[in-house]
């Protein structure tokens, strides 16, 4: 093999070998503690495994409700590794894990299209390594999927385009072409990239390439991988490669390492290079990657490549299953993260760019590439038809309402100032998206070097902006950051979250920008014996360029890398982190599935209330032998039909001192965990809740106006009893009621979807002045009506304060219950009649201090 071509090969070979060393890192960054970084769980991962499992269990939604509404495919392919046997928790961060490498891969055959290997690499590491990235693909959320496919999508929808060529699909897009004349060997040099040979079929200009000095042999040419120019430079070869006709100046001459069509796509240099005669449209050029030239050199064959009127048909070959491939991929989205919705205008607006210039490309691909978009879209008809025929799923769109408001109105400065966060939060500290369970609160995206690169790569692809790559990486980044330029910074780690793959390829764009301008500084003249000292300092300096270029890029990923891996590592140890994933709540049930009882469990939490903290002690029990009740026990307590049961309290949702005196209870043991958590324990009891039980209606003395104890509400629970601890206040001052109720059928009034919180019960306490005026009130229910059992008993403490400028005297006091969905209350039954809607306990006294 001669030389040159062991170097192309070679350089091919550890350009191959520096990305799975890449992928390996990535791999080890995603995989490495995938169960303790973060430790625990958000209540949105919580939400993903409990409908994941769902599926595994027959359910088929093509929405889900969790969450304040979400679409489900992320969940039916985590119900994919639940069902091979996985853990439902490691399947669902297995699964994000798997698509933030599939999303670097894709970053970089992306990139090594639409521009070149050594940015392709820069990318994908400076990706690879970042906190963004890190977070994203450790977290189970579906936002890491939407970045997959997406990604994929564009992939697809940029190779349809500009190479629907076959040939070009093979990566080396090697081309057999036997040896010697006669030979009959085929060749094993790995042949350049430009076909030299093409630019006289193409008449732009004349590039004889003879072999090396004095051998007379054509098969001895070394084609260089770079521009042919710095062959006499190195002084191994005469190549006289006059950059214009006549023009007699080999150091004009800029020839690149692929086709040379993909000049104006890689943003390196202006190549005109017809492949139509006379089109003057480079981007038809399609140019096989063995230089054709070395054909004509050894006298083996003829092979004229230009790129003849209509071979670019996407729909020959491959070209039509890419955008088939894309339509999929493209309909996938938008049943994955609600950001899709505007993402798709990507694809349109590359079009209007290409309309723009570069007519004929624009009128090769617009219908093809228009029918496949709107295909894409229609596959999400479904979704959107069951939206529409169930309004009010989609909560999270209110989070548009303000901004959106405001604007329609004519005022436009609620936008501008979230826009302006969302932007500052790439590159300023302290603007950072400051959501504690994504990222340190305030910390930007970019480090403060990448940061002024990334700025640079912007200013350089704008520069560059009729080169297609750089067009492409543009709109990417601004479509993807839309959906954070109305909501601004907070959250935008996954509203954003395609934005990711062109946020690191702007900075890779300028530094390997300023890595070849630093590879060019070599002296100027052919390789000699230095006859000068300034000859000898030239000599030296133009042999460490190169490498100086590259350490220094290595040595700004390693840095990159080491400064996001520090701060992940901190931020996911963090008491605020830990809080924010539940770590306490996780840890209680480990501890559960190592105790050797099983039974009734109570659980005294600060989120009571499905999807929330039950959800998370959900994908975190192993074992299916408990049964559960749930409550906040600062403010209230459910007592269950049981003899006994143990009964769990964490720092955070201690018992009220109401409750912590009561007879029944048994301290057992403290489970600590780290000092400094926010939530550092939880205490363990053996509990008696009869006892209990006895206890709290002796408590009970309130009597009621005009019907008698208990009292019957909608056949669904009773009204036990009640304690006035505060039956004489002064205006302004703090009222204190628990109310006692046993619960007679809960399956008529249990939630039938137990992620939607309205659907839930609410206990109310009004005090009334003499004109029917609330003086004060307090309406909640913390013992939540989803874990209720027939026999139990909820006690619930209310607790507000007066009107200040009450008047004193007596004020009613009424409670009953109601619906939050709807407002209605449950009626008020006597000997199964319905006598009203409240129940009027003793009258409050108002005293004057």
């Amino acid at each position: 093999m001669a030389n040159s071509e062991w170097r192309i090969a070679n350089g091919r070979r550890w350009e191959w070998a520096a990305l799975v060393a890449i992928l390996l890192a990535a791999a080890f960054l995603r995989l490495y503690r995938l169960d303790a970084l973060p430790p625990g769980l958000t209540h949105d991962e919580a939400g993903h495994v409990h409908d994941a499992t769902a599926i595994v269990g027959g359910a088929r939604p093509i929405y889900q409700t969790v969450g304040y509404g979400r679409e489900p495919l992320y969940d039916y392919l985590g119900a994919g590794l639940i069902a091979l046997g996985i853990p439902a928790v490691t399947a669902l961060r297995l699964l994000s894990a798997s698509c933030g490498l599939l999303t670097l891969l894709l970053t970089f055959v992306w990139v090594r299209q639409a521009f070149d290997g050594p940015t392709a690499l820069l990318a994908t590491a400076l990706q690879a390594v970042s906190f963004w990235s890190l977070a994203v693909s450790r977290q189970a959320l579906r936002s890491s999927l939407l970045l997959a496919l997406f990604t994929a999508a564009l992939y697809l929808f940029w190779r349809a385009i500009v190479c629907p060529s076959p040939s070009l699909l093979r990566g080396d897009r090697q081309i057999p072409v036997p040896a010697k004349r006669g030979s009959g060997v085929p060749l094993q040099a790995q042949v350049e990239t430009n076909t030299l040979a093409s630019h006289s079929l193409r008449g732009d200009r004349q590039i004889p390439v003879p072999a090396k000095r004095g051998s007379g042999d054509p098969l001895e040419a070394q084609i260089e991988t770079n521009t042919l120019a710095s062959h006499s430079l190195r002084g191994d070869r005469q190549i006289p490669v006059p950059a214009k006709r006549g023009s007699g100046d080999p150091l004009e001459a800029q020839v690149e390492t692929n086709t040379l069509a993909s000049h104006l796509l890689r943003g390196d240099q202006q190549s005109p290079v017809p492949a139509e005669y006379g089109s003057g449209d480079p981007l038809q050029a399609q140019v096989e990657t063995d230089t054709l030239a070395s054909h004509s050199l050894r006298g083996d064959r003829q092979i004229p490549v230009p790129a003849k009127r209509g071979s670019g048909d996407p729909f020959q070959a491959w070209g039509a299953w890419a955008l088939a491939l894309f339509a999929v991929l493209l309909g996938a989205t938008l049943y994955t993260y609600i950001p899709a919705r505007v993402l798709w205008l990507l694809f349109p607006a590359f079009l209007a760019y290409l309309a723009l210039y570069h007519h004929a490309v624009f009128r090769r691909i617009a219908v093809p590439a228009l029918i496949a978009i709107g295909v894409g879209l229609l596959l999400s008809a479904p979704l959107f038809l069951y939206l529409r025929a169930n309004p009010g799923l989609e909560q999270r769109l209110g989070m548009l309402d303000e901004p959106l408001r405001a604007l329609a109105a004519g005022d436009a400065s609620v936008v501008l100032k979230r826009a302006a966060s969302c932007i500052a939060a790439f590159v300023v500290p302290g603007q950072g998206d400051d959501f504690l369970a994504y990222n340190t609160p305030g910390r930007p995206f970019l480090d403060p070097i990448t940061s002024v690169l990334f700025l640079a790569g912007v200013v350089i692809c704008l520069l560059r902006l009729r080169q297609p790559g750089c067009a492409m990486t543009l709109l990417w980044f601004a479509v993807s950051i839309s959906p954070s330029l109305v909501t601004g910074a907070a959250a935008s780690t996954t509203r954003s979250i395609t934005a990711l793959p062109p946020t690191f390829l702007f900075p890779a764009i300028a530094a390997v920008t300023g890595a070849r301008w630093i590879a060019s500084l070599r002296p100027t003249g052919s390789w000699r014996s230095p006859r000068s000292r300034k000859d000898e300092l030239q000599t030296t300096w133009g042999q460490y360029t190169g490498p100086i270029a590259v350490s220094a890029l290595a040595a700004f990923v390693s840095i990159s890398g080491v400064w996001a891996v520090r701060d992940y590592a901190a931020w996911a140890n963090t008491p605020e982190v830990r809080a924010a994933y539940m770590h306490t709540l996780v840890e209680t049930a480990n501890y559960l599935d190592t105790a050797p009882e099983s039974g009734l469990v109570a659980l005294s939490t600060a989120l009571p209330h499905a999807p929330h903290d039950p959800y998370v002690f959900e994908a975190s029990l192993r074992r299916a032998d408990l049964s559960t009740r749930w409550f906040n026990g600062q403010r209230a307590l459910i007592l269950p039909a049981a003899s006994t049961a143990r009964l769990i309290v964490p720092a955070v949702a201690t018992l009220a001192p109401y409750f912590a005196d009561l007879p029944g209870l048994a301290f057992r043991e403290r489970v600590s965990m780290r000092p400094d958590d926010l939530n550092p324990y939880f205490d363990v009891y053996d509990w008696r809740p009869q006892v209990t039980r006895r206890a709290l209606l002796d408590r009970a003395q309130g009597t009621l106006l005009d019907m008698a104890l208990p009292v019957d509400l909608d056949g669904a629970l009773s009204l036990r009893g009640y304690a006035l601890r505060t039956p004489v206040v002064a205006p302004g001052g703090m009222v204190e009621l628990i109310t006692f109720w046993e619960v007679a059928n809960p399956a008529r009034v249990q939630p039938q979807d137990l992620s939607n919180a309205e659907q839930e019960l609410v206990f109310f306490t009004h005090a009334l002045d003499a004109a029917g005026v609330i003086a004060g009130q307090d309406d909640r229910l913390d013992g939540p009506a989803w874990s209720w059992q027939t026999g139990d008993m909820v006690a619930q403490i209310h607790r507000f304060a007066l009107s200040g400028d009450v008047t004193p005297g007596m004020l009613e006091l009424v409670i009953g219950v109601y619906r939050r969905a709807d407002m209605t209350r449950l009626a008020v039954r006597v000997d199964g009649t319905a006598v009203g809607d409240l129940i009027r306990l003793s009258p409050l006294e108002v005293r004057a201090p």
